[in-house]
């Protein structure tokens, strides 16, 4: 299978890293990478022709930033210009995005699951040093499910279980994980 990595940040990478050493192909974009020696024309023709590659994969990986907004909601203005662009047999939404979002993205006619990752904080987090995680949540229509099971058993073996829940169920996994880690580390503070 040929994948795709939208978002070459922290978790782009490591996703990119895990389709690698499965011996899969991947192709990765991301806005802000190898644009800095090409004049604005060139740039955009560059974008362009990256854009149409990432389209020809038959699964893609959406990992951009997702970073609080001021009213300190998430500001998805990365989101919605991926999939403003992206056609693709299954994209696989791995940025933080609140609850309801996949849905919103599957009812505009994308094809699309969120899969959170847990890849964790810091240089020694645990599930970073792992091959390949436990577990995977994949949330979405059953259809799209399906299509994301497939290209994921392609990366990790059968030893990471696929959890199949609504896209509403797996966005509110990751938005609990991240509020159970802020509540240790104010607990921490607290008893501090």
């Amino acid at each position: 299978m040929k994948f795709g990595v939208v978002g070459y940040g922290v978790v782009g990478k490591h996703m990119a890293a895990d389709i690698e050493r499965a011996g899969q192909e991947c192709l990765s974009y991301d806005i802000h990478s190898g644009m800095d020696h090409f004049d604005p024309s060139e740039q955009c023709l560059q974008r362009h022709t990256q854009k149409l590659e990432i389209n020809t994969c038959d699964a893609v990986f959406v990992c951009v930033p997702t970073p609080a907004a001021s009213d300190g909601s998430g500001d998805l203005g990365a989101v919605q210009n991926v999939f403003s662009w992206l056609r693709v047999e299954v994209a696989i939404l791995r940025s933080t995005v609140p609850p309801g979002t996949t849905r919103t993205l599957a009812e505009q006619g994308h094809s699309v699951v969120f899969v959170p990752e847990f890849i964790g904080e810091g240089v020694n987090a645990p599930y970073a040093q792992m091959r390949q995680p436990p577990f995977l949540i994949i949330g979405g229509r059953p259809h799209a499910r399906a299509k994301a099971a497939e290209a994921l058993s392609h990366i990790y073996n059968s030893e990471c279980e696929f959890i199949y829940t609504d896209s509403t169920t797996a966005e509110t996994a990751k938005y609990a994980e991240n509020f159970f880690l802020a509540l240790k580390v104010s607990w921490a503070n607290e008893l501090y």
